[in-house]
C-alpha cells in the first residue's frame, strides 16, 4: 500500500513540474510571426505545446484514479512537490510577470490538489 501511494505521489510530482518546464519555456519562446491572426506556435516550440496539452489529461486522470484507488489524500501532495519544483524551473528561465503568474498558478495546484482530495475522501466516507 505505502508504495502503491509512492508511485501515485512520485507521478503526479513529476507531470506538475513537466507542465511548469513546459509553461516555463512556452513563455520564453513567445508567439511565431505569421500572417494568419492570432499566435502561432513558434519553431522548436512544439514539444512544449504537446506536453502542455497532454500534462493536464494526465493529471486529472492521476487525481481521480490516484484518489480513489489508494483511498487516502496524502498522495496527492506530491502535486504540492511538483509546483515547487516547476515554480523554480519556471523562475529559473525568467523573473517577469508571466512567470510570477505561473508559479502562482502552480501554488495554487499544489494547494488545492491535496485540500481536494481530502475533502473528496470525507464526503465519499
Amino acid at each position: 500500500m505505502v508504495s502503491r501511494r509512492i508511485a501515485w505521489a512520485t507521478f503526479s510530482a513529476v507531470l506538475v513540474a513537466t507542465i511548469g518546464w513546459a509553461a516555463a519555456h512556452s513563455i520564453d519562446l513567445g508567439c511565431a510571426d505569421d500572417l494568419r491572426p492570432g499566435c502561432q506556435v513558434p519553431d522548436g516550440g512544439g514539444l512544449y505545446f504537446a506536453v502542455l496539452l497532454v500534462s493536464p489529461v494526465l493529471l486529472a486522470f492521476t487525481f481521480l484514479i490516484g484518489t480513489y484507488k489508494t483511498e487516502d489524500w496524502r498522495p496527492m501532495l506530491g502535486f504540492s512537490a511538483g509546483a515547487v519544483v516547476g515554480g523554480g524551473v519556471a523562475f529559473s528561465v525568467g523573473t517577469s510577470v508571466g512567470y510570477r503568474i505561473l508559479v502562482l498558478v502552480l501554488v495554487a495546484i499544489g494547494a488545492v490538489a491535496p485540500w481536494g482530495a481530502w475533502r473528496l475522501r470525507a464526503r465519499i466516507s
